[in-house]
């Protein structure tokens, strides 16, 4: 991630996401699934085996991880990441949604950046002063 004009890098994050579902028939072995796949052994493994990144920090700040010149890249980055920031209406995917419909245009050629930060302040902003979905 860049360096931006606070002189901070930005944060990411990268979602595989797997969850539990409330329809799912078996929640309590599912917690107990994602409880050990992300333990510190299970994710090492999970490097070695796919070569994947790992949720872990303290992974990615493993030395024999760190011989990767790729895992290097990102470990530093994770290190480096502030807080990742949603919105507390829980509405990130309806915000999100409408910051790549913006982006695309931008993309396409239809918009300018300007245009598209301009209208995008306002529409963002109308999404988290709306209601929490938490209920």
């Amino acid at each position: 991630m860049p360096i931006g004009a606070s002189g901070k890098r930005g944060s990411m994050f990268e979602s595989d996401p797997v969850c539990v579902s409330k329809i799912s028939q078996h929640p309590a072995e599912m917690f107990d699934f994602f409880t050990l796949f992300t333990t510190n052994e299970a994710q090492k493994r999970n490097y070695e085996v796919m070569s994947a990144t790992s949720v872990r920090p303290e992974v990615m700040a493993d030395p024999e991880i760190q011989k990767d010149p790729i895992m290097k890249v990102f470990g530093a980055v994770m290190a480096d990441a502030g807080p990742l920031v949603l919105p507390a209406n829980f509405r990130e995917t309806e915000y999100f949604k409408t910051i790549d419909e913006r982006l695309q245009l931008v993309w396409l050629g239809e918009e300018t950046v300007a245009a598209m930060i301009d209208a995008l302040q306002d529409e963002a902003q109308a999404i988290l002063d709306k209601p929490s979905l938490a209920g």
